[in-house]
């Protein structure tokens, strides 16, 4: 699957992704989200994930099946439907967006993610360890500074999975 990234120009921020069998979808994002999305794609392909964020969407999810339940009878359907790899993509990501707002790294990440993970009954990812989160942390700032670098209306193109 394609996943391009475009920097809006007097509008929001999208991405959109080419899947294997021809469909396309298109999205604008809120602010803050595209930088978001980046860090999904370091941390689901640095882990190997393919049941992730990227992983159901490149499987035929659309980005409506990952927004927030309306209902009760929404949440359970959506509980059913996201996996381990969804929960823990996200409880990563949030916990790096977090060293970016605090501006420092945490030593202590893979505990505080063991805590975050306990407290939500999701497992923590098996193949999480110090030396895969140096590399998820090397590919979203190289991936966030090329986002950061390109001009309005232009794109930043990944693929995933990796080929």
């Amino acid at each position: 699957m394609q996943i391009v990234f475009t920097k809006g120009k007097g509008v929001p921020d999208t991405m959109s992704f080419s899947r294997q069998d021809g469909s396309i979808s298109l999205s604008p994002l809120n602010r803050g989200m595209i930088e978001h999305d980046i860090m999904h794609y370091a941390v689901e392909t640095v882990l190997n994930f393919n049941e992730g964020f990227y992983g159901l969407l490149a499987k035929g999810y659309t980005l409506e099946d990952f927004a927030p339940p309306t209902s009760k009878a929404a949440e359970l359907s959506r509980s059913l439907k996201l996996t381990q790899q969804v929960f823990q993509s996200e409880y990563i990501v949030g916990l790096l967006q977090m060293e970016q707002v605090d501006n420092k790294t945490y030593d202590n990440f893979i505990d505080i993610l063991a805590e975050i993970c306990s407290g939500r009954k999701t497992k923590l990812p098996e193949t999480l360890n110090n030396e895969t989160l140096a590399a998820i942390r090397e590919k979203a700032n190289a991936l966030l500074d090329q986002w950061r670098s390109i001009q309005p209306s232009e794109k930043l193109e990944v693929n995933f999975p990796l080929t």
